[in-house]
């Protein structure tokens, strides 16, 4: 592929698959296929081919989505008026089909760049700056593009109303702090991934977002974000809870994240075993999320919440007339509004034994009978359980059937306890100080080295939950811009008194130095990243650096 046209389309073909999501392919006039993208696997093009009308011509040819089940679209490569081959976009997803029609500005103004002569390097991320805007311009929802340098230089008109023109330009960290942004590129390159899930923390709430590598070689040249729709409502259409957003890098958690992974693409029953707090449930729903269950119903109950009179008739449904105040027309149970989906049974320890010998037969005959009911009515549903009690405990004693416990625990996970993870706690300090200051409306806060230290002196007995709580307290609590031990809930009176007398414990510097190492594990050890982290941590470059020398860390 020497002619630099040729060259053009080739990099324009990759930018609109890594965005859209179609196949497609670069071909010469002899129909042999250059440069492919989405999976495109043909190496030329058959005689009877419909790209081949294109060739020779100057027009773009669509095909709708009617005609072949597929929604297609052939652009011709030209110089000077000459034709040099096709470029083709081809995709047999709907939605992806009809994105593209949608799209006819953006496919007319594509069309006549491609008739503009050569344009764009061989290692450029996209040729030129009209023809991304066009391309993003396809998309309905949120799109920015990132260079390799972390500056966003293009926004769609969705993506300007969510960020911000004058966002264009900038370096997107700088814009957004703490965003959570340069993590999820970090990740991206390191993982060698062609994507990844973040959660962005924006000025204006949590948004689920995608970031996509385009590359050159084995280089990522840059980054496409996508906002995803509906993002800011779970449980809405095509929301889908990830393993992203269990926040924590730590090996304990790591390990965690890494095991549920693996068993999400099966039908394994789970027990999910840890603390109250731990955050059982986002492991629930993020196993749904990656399992082929993600788009039907993820419906949990909590057996310790409701009545043991009630429970049954929760989780199974009833007939009308079944009891006094049942509905006339009676009521489908949780597992058959799951049908499809995944049944979550937290506090599973605390189901009454006759409500046990039920649920076994449901797993084992994937059938349940609603209260009053003469008919088994058939349920497709995986079951993820949790406890925070010992099960095993409570079979030796009787209070838990046998059989049941095995049934569940195909797959046991633990869950660590935040005391068992204190690397996470900075990262997750840092993202609620971000949620809940930006849902109260408050200044951004930075924590004292005094309260650091008790942060992390502190055994978090109700984990992760507890730790958002005491944030919110805080960002409520603390009027300033900087949080002290006044503003920390009373329960910490103990630790307090610790420290103010100076009894011996973890010290201000030893909480400091993790704090530090732990701002640069996320933002880098560069010039760059020693700024954000030094901004992150509120306080002036210069410091940092003093105080890296001062605490002797190696960065």
């Amino acid at each position: 592929m020497n002619r630099p046209e040729l060259q053009k389309a080739a990099h324009i073909l990759t930018f609109v698959s890594l965005l859209t999501g179609a196949q497609g392919f670069v071909a010469d006039c002899g129909g042999r296929v250059l440069a492919s993208a989405g999976g495109y696997d043909r190496t030329s093009l058959p005689p009877d081919h419909p790209a081949r009308s294109v060739l020779g011509s100057d027009s773009v040819y669509m095909i709708p989505d009617e005609s072949r089940s597929v929604f297609a679209v052939y652009f011709p490569v030209l110089s000077a008026g000459e034709c040099l081959g096709v470029l083709g976009l081809e995709t047999e997803c709907k939605e992806t089909g009809e994105r593209l029609a949608r799209a006819g500005q953006s496919i007319q103004a594509l069309a006549d760049m491609m008739r503009t002569g050569p344009g764009g390097s061989q290692h450029a991320f996209v040729p030129e700056g009209p023809l991304v805007q066009a391309v993003i311009e396809m998309l309905d929802e949120p799109v920015a593009v990132i260079d390799a340098t972390g500056r966003l230089t293009h926004l769609n008109q969705a993506g300007i109303s969510l960020f911000g023109r004058g966002a264009i330009g900038e370096w997107f960290e700088d814009r957004f702090p703490g965003s959570g942004f340069t993590a999820a590129w970090a990740r991206l390159r390191g993982e060698g991934k062609s994507f990844v899930n973040v959660d962005l923390d924006l000025p204006e709430g949590e948004y689920r977002a995608t970031l996509r590598a385009a590359r050159s070689g084995p280089r990522t040249v840059g980054v496409v974000l996508t906002v995803r729709p509906d993002s800011r409502e779970p449980g809405s259409p095509g929301w889908r809870f990830t393993f992203d957003e269990i926040k924590g890098t730590s090996p304990a958690i790591r390990k965690a994240k890494e095991m549920a992974r693996k068993v999400a693409s099966t039908d394994s029953t789970v027990l999910l075993l840890g603390e109250s707090g731990t955050g059982k449930e986002l492991f629930a729903r993020a196993i749904h999320g990656h399992s082929f269950r993600a788009s039907k119903p993820f419906v949990a109950i909590n057996c310790a919440a409701i009545p043991e009179s009630l429970l049954e008739s929760e989780l199974f449904g009833y007939e009308g007339g079944a009891f006094t105040g049942a509905r006339p027309g009676g009521k489908p149970g949780k597992f058959e509004v799951a049908n499809g989906g995944t049944v979550f049974l937290d506090e599973i320890g605390d189901m009454p034994l006759v409500l046990q010998a039920k649920l076994l037969r449901v797993l084992q005959d994937k059938e349940v009978e609603r209260v009053g009911g003469i008919r088994p009515v058939s349920v497709d549903v995986r079951v993820i359980s949790a406890s925070h009690k010992d099960l095993e405990e409570l079979v030796m004693k009787g209070a838990f059937r046998e059989d049941l416990y095995y049934r569940l625990a195909v797959i046991p996970l633990h869950i660590p306890a935040l005391r068992e993870r204190k690397e996470d706690l900075y990262l997750l300090l840092e993202h609620y100080l971000r949620r809940y200051r930006t849902l109260y409306s408050k200044t951004p806060k930075r924590l004292s080295s005094e309260v650091l230290k008790v942060l992390f002196d502190y055994d978090w007995p109700g984990n992760v939950r507890e730790l958002e709580n005491t944030v919110e307290y805080i960002v409520n609590m603390e009027s300033g811009d900087l949080v002290t031990l006044d503003s920390l809930p009373p329960r910490f009176a103990r630790l307090i008194a610790r420290e103010t007398t100076g009894d011996p414990g973890m010290s201000i510097e030893s909480a400091e130095a993790d704090a530090i190492r732990r701002a640069l594990e996320i933002y880098g050890t560069s010039a760059r990243g020693k700024e954000k982290a030094a901004r992150a941590l509120g306080i002036h470059r210069a410091t940092l650096y003093r105080k890296l020398k001062k605490l002797g860390i190696d960065a």
